[in-house]
């Protein structure tokens, strides 16, 4: 997984960015979200609109920028609000 590759090169309080698909946040199983939530806080996300790469890639995808800052110890167990998901008043499930 690219995320685990990336936080073991940065140092402890050092901060990544990752362009994402929304799955990221908004899929079912919530592994990669626990595994990011034990290494690193979660300092802001920004969700894109699904035209944001049309004119460069061609493709509509929603898409989420994600600001990590890496911990100076492992977090184990921890599950923080936005590892979980929610629903929208439509009934689609996304990230709380």
């Amino acid at each position: 997984m690219i995320f685990a590759k990336t936080l073991d090169k940065v140092r402890p309080g050092g901060v990544v960015a990752f362009i994402t698909s929304k799955g990221t946040l908004d899929k079912q199983n919530d592994s990669v979200r626990k595994y990011l939530a034990e290494r690193a806080e979660l300092v802001g996300a920004v969700r894109l609109p699904n035209n944001a790469f049309k004119s460069i890639a061609g493709t509509e995808v929603t898409s989420d920028i994600l600001f990590f800052q890496k911990r100076d110890e492992l977090a184990v167990g921890a599950e923080p609000e936005w590892t979980k998901l929610g629903h929208t008043a439509d009934g689609l499930q996304i990230n709380k």
